[in-house]
């Protein structure tokens, strides 16, 4: 889960990418509340009306009943909240009900069927096994070695947006040169 920061802090480095990670100090919370969840959403609402969350069915269902709950400043009006759209990630979505993946599915919202919403799994999948590393760490040092990780997967992944062009691009030539060569037979 998440600990909470200003909105200056978060886009601190400019506003996220597609795909990049936008790190707000992950750290252990009580699995059985909202609250760090509601206040990342909530700085996301600020900029954002599309959230995917794994159980965004469960989470969203009574967000207009818990936002009274929180300070004057962070409450959102309800027709923001009911113009959000709301989605569950493609790999999730299955094992939700029909209800779920009719009502969440981003293959039915505009825009959005090309997308999987799957990238904070891959986050996670690289970032779990520091956690042995950083659970022994201050929340100094174990937020900056977090950073640090993300920063890494972010230069990554960009450096490789060449590669794959690179790729794509030789992929269509040799498919432009296959039409040809089958026109002129």
């Amino acid at each position: 889960m998440w600990t909470s920061y200003t909105g200056d802090e978060i886009w601190s480095r400019g506003p996220p990418k597609r795909g990049k990670v936008c790190t707000i100090s992950p750290s252990d919370v009580d699995r059985e509340s909202y609250d760090l969840t509601d206040m990342l959403i909530w700085i996301l609402l600020s900029s954002l009306l599309t959230i995917s969350y794994d159980i965004c069915c469960q989470w969203s269902r009574n967000l207009v009943k818990r936002m009274p709950q929180f300070p004057p400043f962070m409450r959102i009006s309800n027709d923001q909240l009911h113009s959000a759209k709301f989605l569950i990630p493609k790999f999730h979505i299955y094992s939700h009900v029909a209800k779920c993946i009719v009502n969440y599915s981003p293959n039915f919202l505009r825009w959005s069927a090309a997308s999987d919403l799957e990238d904070p799994e891959r986050w996670w999948a690289h970032i779990n096994p520091v956690s042995m590393s950083t659970r022994e760490m201050s929340e100094g040092s174990r937020n900056d070695t977090i950073d640090d990780h993300a920063c890494s997967w972010n230069w990554r992944k960009i450096t490789k947006f060449g590669m794959l062009l690179v790729i794509l691009s030789l992929s269509l030539f040799i498919v432009i040169l296959q039409v040809i060569c089958s026109l002129l037979v």
